[in-house]
């Protein structure tokens, strides 16, 4: 069973069809959602389908102009639309503005088109009248006898609920936060207290150092940058024969006793040594140690 019923007319529809000789009749439909029951204010919307044929086409000049019909009819829009080769589809929104004591019929007029054919003549289309109800509105009498005012109050407007999205700024911030506190972490820009920072700053520099020509000299501010990080971690200079002690104060160095001794035996060798060299501890194994005590500075925060 459909939701809405749907009347179908026939429209007979006289033109040439390109053919001199003698006049061809041409079907064609008009459908609406329903003719009945309408009252002020209703949009009543119809649609013709139009035979397309080679080489025709639909006299655009012909097609009524929006606006009043009559008295109680108003045409508001009108536009085609193309169903495949064979098929114009004519659009026609129509408005009513009458009140009956009654259920009246109404008949909408009927209008002429015109299809343009290939040798330049016209085919009239006639699109004949079809009548509608109109029904009254009694509304004033019907709510009277229940006791209704017949202007009802506004509804107020539903509030919004803004605590969800409340919950999912607040959130977002707080991630934010914490995601820029990581990436300050990272950087060594944000630390807490002094502990932890020494060797992320030295590598930071370090880093920036490699990516110049490995001089001699660049070398030996590399070694001089961990030296300053070792100095400031035990809070004195760190020697060699200091190494012992070192281990013993910060036990988690201990895994990295023998690279931490490797690293001062090249540091003699570059600064005190007869060739002035690091030999083969260059600016890489540095940046391995350096990365590697960093760890160790995080894991102890």
């Amino acid at each position: 069973m459909k939701t809405a019923a749907r009347l179908w007319r026939i429209v007979w529809l006289t033109g040439l069809l390109g053919d001199p000789a003698g006049a061809a009749v041409v079907a064609a439909r008009v459908e609406t959602a329903r003719d009945y029951g309408h009252v002020l204010g209703d949009v009543i919307h119809a649609t013709l389908d139009i035979p397309s044929h080679a080489g025709h086409a639909l006299d655009t000049g012909t097609l009524p102009r929006p606006g009043p019909v009559n008295r109680w009819l108003e045409l508001r829009r009108v536009w085609t639309e193309p169903r495949g080769s064979q098929l114009l589809r004519l659009h026609l929104e129509y408005q009513v503005f009458y009140v009956p004591l009654a259920v009246k019929t109404l008949t909408i007029p009927a209008m002429t088109l015109q299809r343009l054919a290939p040798d330049g003549g016209r085919q009239p289309i006639d699109v004949p009248a079809w009548p509608i109800t109109v029904a009254p509105i009694h509304g004033p009498a019907v709510m009277a006898e229940g006791g209704m005012r017949l202007m009802q109050p506004d509804a107020p407007p539903e509030r919004p609920d803004t605590r969800r999205p409340a919950r999912n700024m607040a959130l977002f911030l707080a991630l934010a936060l914490v995601a820029l506190a990581y990436l300050g972490h990272l950087g060594g820009y944000l630390t807490l207290g002094r502990q932890g920072r020494h060797f992320r700053a030295a590598r930071r520099e370090l880093r920036a150092l490699m990516r110049q020509p490995q001089k001699p000299d660049t070398v030996r501010a590399g070694f001089l940058l961990l030296h300053r990080a070792f100095e400031r971690t035990l809070g004195r200079p760190l020697f060699a024969e200091d190494l012992p002690r070192f281990i013993e104060q910060h036990p988690d160095y201990h895994p990295l006793r023998g690279e931490i001794g490797a690293w001062f035996q090249a540091s003699y060798r570059l600064f005190f040594g007869a060739a002035g060299s690091s030999g083969d501890y260059g600016l890489e194994r540095l940046d391995a140690l350096a990365l590697a005590c960093l760890r160790l500075e995080r894991q102890r925060r």
